[in-house]
């Protein structure tokens, strides 16, 4: 059955006389403005834009999402929960390290041979890889087509309980709702287009700070400096960490303070170390890890007692508003605390 342009119902057709009622599957589409591409996808699974949360993805050993992943589904019905199945879902990432269309095509190290599947007329490099950590295993197959000078890379990936846990902990999950979870992903895979430009094109690198826990993408051909080296244990009231770059004449800054646990003690720090406080601020987002706030014309990161702070100034050092700046935007749509 096609699809159509728009959400579909699907219905179960019971038999005469039957009084059951079968609950139906909503189908939405999402579409990228950044990254040119739409798909559809089930209501059963949970649909997380941009870089998700690490600690909202972390339902399974072997998670879905990842800091590449520019949009993210999951299935979370919750009737898994105790058995041996962990999880599942389809995310598609950008692969910014892979900038050439050979380098795309590369296959994993723990990957097989790659062959090559057309999806509405798109064609893909597909290969096959394999986890395994602490007693869970789970893989699948990744799709990567190199398109408008962008490595995209569709992964579907499942992951469960290995059976000798099993027998001690719980019931294993049902083979039907597995395969149906894995025909609404085969659904969701063959529905994948690109529609328009890749805004957000081939013209980023990545940078992480493992000791700050961060990640985020920034110019390519600019340098991330940093002047403030990290201290965890530092007992200064200033800044613990911080990292910037250059890019037409303005500065784009991501600092850290470490250790601000209580929103009594961020609302304190802040003005004492002249950024406008909580106060006045609009909470953006909030996940289980991290609540994002704008502060004009700062915007705050508060995640598990750090606080990060993304900026830009002028020439004189002065912060300045960020509001319709394409690289701050990116900046800030790419952030993610690992």
């Amino acid at each position: 059955m096609k699809l159509g342009p728009i959400a579909l119902l699907w219905f179960a057709v019971l038999p005469a006389g039957s009084s059951a009622v079968r609950a139906t599957t909503v189908w939405r589409t999402y579409h990228s403005q950044d990254y040119g591409f739409s798909i559809r996808y089930p209501s059963t699974f949970i649909f997380r834009p941009g870089h998700p949360d690490f600690s909202e993805t972390a339902n399974a050993m072997i998670p879905v999402c990842d800091e590449t992943t520019v949009a993210c589904f999951e299935y979370n019905v919750g009737d898994n929960k105790g058995t041996d199945f962990q999880g599942a879902g389809l995310s598609i990432n950008v692969l910014r390290d892979r900038t050439t269309e050979e380098d795309c095509y590369k296959p994993q190290d723990d990957s097989s041979k790659m062959h090559i599947e057309i999806i509405h007329g798109i064609q893909f490099h597909v290969g096959e890889t394999g986890y395994a950590a602490a007693g869970s295993s789970g893989g699948g197959d990744f799709y990567r087509a190199f398109h408008a000078g962008v490595c995209f890379e569709l992964t579907v990936n499942s992951s469960e309980t290995d059976a000798w846990i099993v027998a001690d902990n719980g019931p294993r999950f049902p083979a039907s709702k597995e395969r149906k979870i894995e025909r609404d992903m085969d659904t969701m895979l063959q529905s994948f287009t690109f529609t328009g430009p890749v805004r957000d094109g081939a013209a980023w690198d990545v940078y992480t700070d493992s000791c700050c826990g961060i990640w985020f993408e920034y110019p390519r051909g600019d340098k991330v400096e940093v002047p403030i080296d990290y201290e965890p244990n530092s007992s200064s009231p200033g800044l613990t960490s911080s990292q910037h770059f250059l890019h037409g004449g303005l500065d784009y800054t991501v600092a850290v303070k470490s250790g601000i646990i209580q929103g009594d003690v961020i609302e304190t720090w802040l003005p004492e170390a002249g950024y406008p406080g909580l106060g006045g601020a609009q909470l953006v987002r909030h996940t289980q890890n991290c609540r994002e706030y704008h502060a004009e014309p700062y915007y705050y990161f508060a995640c598990a007692g750090d606080l990060y702070i993304l900026s830009v100034s002028n020439a004189s050092h002065h912060a300045v508003s960020p509001q319709g700046d394409p690289v701050f935007t990116h900046l800030l749509n790419t952030f993610k605390v690992q």
